[in-house]
């Protein structure tokens, strides 16, 4: 949610209704929410909040440690309605799905997103980018690799970047 869309949202309501800024991947629904108010017009991005009930979520180095406040890690989610694996992709599943034992129940099984983030001080996520070049358009996730292999294997053609 970019400050411009939420200012023009917030700027709509004229019925007190609440505008919330909800991130999670497929696989696990919803993981976080955030309020959305007029001091969040000021920030760089919209923040995506903090857990919601059930949903364990950190950010974590490289070495598979929590990154401290301010710092950028990958976010991992553990959620009681998050997906078992991929059915027709196990090489993905045993990227995504890792057995990283839920801080709350013991049981293993976290989904790791892709997405980079940091706790902000006053405790909520900030999503800052991608660790792959997965993107998504009109809510389809596209590997941009995927589509430069696709052009690659096209008659005449030498050389392809895919960018969005």
């Amino acid at each position: 949610l970019s400050p411009a869309l939420a200012e023009r949202l917030l700027r709509r309501n004229r019925d007190g209704g609440r505008l919330l800024n909800l991130y999670g991947p497929s696989e696990t629904i919803a993981a976080t929410m955030h309020e959305v108010g007029a001091a969040d017009l000021l920030r760089a991005r919209i923040p995506v909040g903090r857990p919601l009930a059930g949903r364990d979520v950190l950010v974590l180095s490289d070495e598979g440690k929590p990154v401290p406040l301010n710092q950028c890690g990958e976010i991992w989610i553990h959620s009681l309605d998050m997906a078992d694996g991929y059915a027709f992709s196990p090489a993905s599943e045993q990227q995504r799905f890792a057995a990283l034992p839920d801080r709350a129940s013991g049981q293993a099984g976290r989904y790791r997103t892709g997405d980079l983030g940091r706790w902000l001080s006053d405790g909520v996520l900030d999503i800052v980018g991608r660790r792959d070049t997965q993107v998504k358009l009109n809510g389809v996730r596209i590997e941009l690799e995927a589509i430069e292999a696709t052009l690659m294997a096209a008659p005449g053609v030498r050389a392809c970047i895919a960018a969005l």
